[in-house]
């Protein structure tokens, strides 16, 4: 572990514990495009190295398609079309979260190109974006941590999820079970 940054390097599926009440807490660092974010560990049920996704037909285009985790069907967030982001030919990865949006799905998954490591990063060291800035993500990220060389950006997950077009899901889902 380098003491210095707080970071472990992400060797397996599992998912850091939690750390008690501070003014800290632990991230999981991903790489979407040519940016990396990092998501809050709390919200991380499973990392996917390898996901085998479902492409189901007439899916909106914000959705990849489902996965299989825990026998349910999982809505798979094409974060690659939210973000605005190059898509590449397969994801590299997906990352199951629970946000607590919405009852009827208490999971998504978010497909990545890679899965890079757990950190801890401090409150103090997160700093907001511009409201005018260009990225064409800064809706759905909440702050920038500088604890690497290149920026890396908070996702606000339940941006990511478009609630008013969930309703289009149950249909297609029972169709692929």
């Amino acid at each position: 572990m380098n003491r210095q940054t707080h970071q472990r390097p992400l060797v397996s599926a599992s998912v850091a514990r939690p750390l008690p009440p501070g003014n800290a807490s632990n991230y999981l660092l991903v790489k979407i495009g040519s940016h990396e974010f990092a998501l809050p560990s709390s919200l991380v049920r499973q990392l996917v190295p390898q996901p085998e996704i479902i492409v189901l037909p007439g899916c909106p285009q914000w959705c990849a398609g489902i996965l299989a985790f825990a026998n349910v069907a999982v809505p798979v967030l094409d974060t690659h079309h939210i973000l605005q982001m190059a898509h590449p030919v397969k994801p590299g990865a997906a990352v199951v979260v629970e946000p607590e949006v919405v009852s009827e799905f208490p999971w998504f998954a978010l497909t990545v190109d890679r899965l890079t490591l757990t950190t801890q990063i401090r409150n103090h060291e997160l700093t907001p974006i511009r409201p005018a800035s260009s990225l064409p993500f800064r809706p759905h990220v909440l702050s920038a941590w500088r604890g690497r060389s290149r920026p890396c950006y908070l996702i606000d997950i339940p941006s990511l999820i478009p609630v008013s077009e969930l309703h289009l899901l149950p249909a297609l889902l029972r169709g692929s079970l």
